[in-house]
């Protein structure tokens, strides 16, 4: 686990987190640098992208990038930079950037649905808000209604069964 970066050592805390082996996860600790670097400098963050050791380490700190550019509010540059993500991991880096935006703004995240690509990505955001709206109830009867137009059979499985997850690329 990283402790709080000092921002004008992040580029030194990269270089010694690649001396790290791979975590089992298959993800290396570069990725958590990049995310806490991204907090305060998101154009550094992305140029240290290219270091990352792996795919798996790439795309995690890709969509870091996008959690925090959704967080800081600016949701259209968080939804371009997806076009930085290899087009088979893109529907991956959507999912995890709609389930975090359904836990920090779900009002925003509802109402933007339509700016998601893709039928799928648009149904996988509408099953995270309502999985957030579970919780809060703050949505009311027509928009979860409108919502569940946008759920494929799949994703209203998953929602019903309550266990909603991320799901990882396959290749």
């Amino acid at each position: 686990m990283l402790r709080a970066l000092d921002p004008s050592n992040a580029l030194l805390t990269l270089q010694s987190v690649l001396e790290l082996p791979i975590e089992e996860s298959g993800i290396g600790m570069e990725s958590s640098v990049i995310y806490q670097v991204a907090q305060f400098d998101i154009d550094l963050a992305k140029s240290m992208l290219p270091q990352a050791r792996n795919g798996r380490t790439r795309l995690r700190a890709q969509i870091y990038i996008g959690w925090t550019l959704s967080d800081l509010g600016d949701t259209d540059q968080a939804l371009e930079f997806a076009n930085e993500v290899s087009e088979n991991e893109r529907e991956y880096y959507y999912d995890n950037l709609s389930r975090n935006w359904a836990f920090i703004d779900m009002r925003g995240a509802y109402q933007a649905i339509e700016q998601l690509p893709s039928s799928r990505t648009r149904s996988r955001a509408a099953m995270w808000i309502l999985y957030v709206n579970e919780q809060n109830e703050s949505l009311s009867d027509d928009e979860i209604n409108r919502l569940k137009n946008y759920l494929s059979d799949d994703d209203a499985d998953e929602l019903a069964s309550g266990d909603v997850r991320a799901k990882f690329p396959e290749n």
